[in-house]
C-alpha cells in the first residue's frame, strides 16, 4: 500500500506523538489467542548512502479505529521481526521513520490460521538541496464563494518531484515549500495541519520523495470586496513550474477573464458530476520562480454558492471530494479520497 494511501487510516501519526505507553507493552490486557510473526526486510535505496543512527520497525496497534498502544523492534542487517498477540480483533500497521521521513507497510491482521506476515521497506535517505525540487503543476480551484461575508474558499494542488534517489526534507527548519497564499488570504492549511501561514507565505513541511510526483494540497480563505463584485486569483509560483491551471466552476460567476500572457483553455466537466462545469484559464508556458497566473473573476457579488467538487486533475489525484464551508468564523475544511485511475 502506497503511502499516501494510508494516509486518511494513518492520520494516528499524529495521535503517536501523545502515546506514553512503553514500547513494547501491548495497550489492551486482552489475553491473546496466540502468537503473529511480522518479519521484514528494509533496503535503503539511496545510491552510496548507508544507514545511520539506529533503525527501528513501528507496528502500531489498532483496536477498531482507536491507536491503543505500540511495539517496536531494531532493524539489523537489514531486516527485523516482530513477534506479538494474535488477537483476530487488533490491526498493526507497520511504520519506519527514517531521518524524519515516515515509512508505511500494509496493515497486518491476523485472522484464521495465518500467523506470520511479511511487510518489506524500501527507505532514502534525505537532502536539504532545493535544487532537486521540480514543481510539474499546479492546479488552483475555486470552491467556494459567499458574497454575504465578502470570502472565497480556494483549494490548491502542487504536484511536485524530486530529482535524483533523496527524500527532499527542507533542511533544518523542515520547510519544503513555501507558497505565496492567494491575496486576500486570511486562513491557510495543509494537510496535515502543520503548515505555517505569516506575511501572506504557506510555509509546508511535506516531505518530497524520490519516484513518482506526488502532491502537496494546500486550502485558503479569502476575504474580498463583494461591492466591487470582482476578485482577482492571483497563482503565484515559489519554484519553476511547467504549467499553472486556474478553475473556477461556472454556475460560481458571470465571467472569469485571463490576464495576458494567461489564456482561457475549453471549459471542463467533472467526471462524476457532468452538471458542473468549471471555466479554466492557464499559463500558455513554464513560469518562473515569483512569476503569477493571473485570473480576474467577474460576479462574486450574487448569492451563496458553493459546490462539493469531485475532480482533480494531477500526477497523483485521480479524483478527489472536497468539501468546503465559507462561513463568517469557519475554516475550510475538505477531504479527498484516492481511486484507481
Amino acid at each position: 500500500m502506497s503511502h499516501r494511501a494510508l494516509t486518511g487510516l494513518l492520520a494516528l501519526a499524529t495521535l503517536l506523538n501523545t502515546l506514553t505507553l512503553a514500547a513494547a507493552t501491548p495497550a489492551s490486557a486482552q489475553q491473546p489467542a496466540g502468537e503473529g510473526i511480522v518479519r521484514g526486510q528494509v533496503t535503503l535505496a539511496s545510491a552510496g548512502a548507508t544507514f545511520e543512527g539506529t533503525v527501528e520497525v513501528e507496528l502500531i496497534i489498532l483496536e477498531g479505529a482507536q491507536a491503543t498502544g505500540s511495539v517496536k523492534v531494531p532493524v539489523a542487517n537489514g531486516a527485523y521481526e516482530a513477534r506479538v498477540p494474535a488477537v483476530e480483533a487488533r490491526t498493526y500497521v507497520p511504520r519506519l521513520n527514517y531521518q524524519r521521513v515516515d515509512y508505511f507497510g500494509d496493515p497486518v491482521r491476523f485472522n484464521g490460521s495465518g500467523r506470520s506476515a511479511t511487510r518489506d521497506f524500501t527507505v532514502y535517505a534525505t537532502t536539504d538541496r532545493a535544487d532537486v525540487l521540480q514543481l510539474i503543476q499546479t492546479i488552483v480551484t475555486v470552491v467556494g464563494i459567499d458574497p454575504q461575508q465578502g470570502e472565497i474558499g480556494i483549494l490548491r494542488e502542487d504536484v511536485v518531484a524530486v530529482a535524483g534517489d533523496r527524500v527532499y526534507t527542507g533542511g533544518p527548519s523542515g520547510v519544503t515549500l513555501r507558497i505565496p497564499a492567494p491575496e486576500g488570504a486570511v486562513e491557510a492549511s495543509d494537510e496535515d495541519g502543520s503548515g505555517t501561514l505569516a506575511n501572506g507565505v504557506l510555509s509546508v513541511t511535506t516531505p518530497v520523495r524520490p519516484g513518482e510526483a506526488s502532491s502537496i494540497i494546500t486550502s485558503y480563505l479569502v476575504k474580498y470586496d463583494a461591492a466591487v463584485d470582482r476578485y482577482r486569483l492571483r497563482v503565484t509560483v515559489p519554484v519553476p513550474a511547467q504549467s499553472v491551471v486556474a478553475r473556477v466552476p461556472r454556475e460560481f460567476v458571470r465571467a472569469v477573464r485571463p490576464v495576458a500572457p494567461a489564456e482561457q483553455a475549453d471549459n471542463q466537466v467533472l467526471q462524476d458530476d457532468a452538471r458542473t462545469v468549471l471555466f479554466v484559464v492557464r499559463t500558455p508556458t513554464k513560469i518562473e520562480a515569483g512569476q503569477s497566473l493571473l485570473v480576474d473573476i467577474d460576479g462574486v457579488a450574487g448569492t451563496l454558492r458553493h459546490h462539493p467538487l469531485t475532480e482533480q486533475p494531477g500526477a497523483s489525484i485521480a479524483a478527489a471530494v472536497v468539501m468546503v464551508v465559507v462561513t463568517g468564523a469557519a475554516f475550510i475544511v475538505w477531504r479527498r479520497r484516492e481511486v484507481a485511475a
